[in-house]
């Protein structure tokens, strides 16, 4: 049973080697411009906006969620398929990386 997984595993990544490559390529270049408009954005200065309700109540710090709910999502979005289903796992590496790029995955996005 082992052998026939890993078979259909292995001729699955051989099937979608351009796709894997692509997704991989685009996903790294995703990472570099966010990165550096991350950079931007920390260094740009700007006004500060007033806000009624967020002015009178307490500051919560929410970065255990954001940083950690976000790698475990990232985790089992990759190692679930992967290890059931590895041809969905070439399109769900493909929607990562376009979501990357498309800022939902920015550790710098502010609202």
């Amino acid at each position: 049973m082992k052998e026939i997984i890993f078979s259909y595993w292995k001729k699955s990544i051989v099937e979608n080697k351009s796709k894997i490559l692509l997704s991989i390529t685009f996903l790294l270049l995703a990472l570099a411009i966010t990165s550096s408009l991350g950079d931007y954005v920390d260094e740009t200065a700007s006004v500060s906006v007033p806000d009624l309700i967020l002015d009178h109540i307490p500051t919560v710090n929410l970065d255990f969620i954001f940083v950690y709910g976000f790698l475990a999502v990232i985790i089992i979005f990759i190692a679930y398929p992967l290890i059931f289903t590895p041809t969905i796992c070439i399109m769900r590496l493909v929607c990562l990386a376009y979501s990357y790029a498309s800022g939902q995955g920015s550790r710098h996005s502010r609202i």
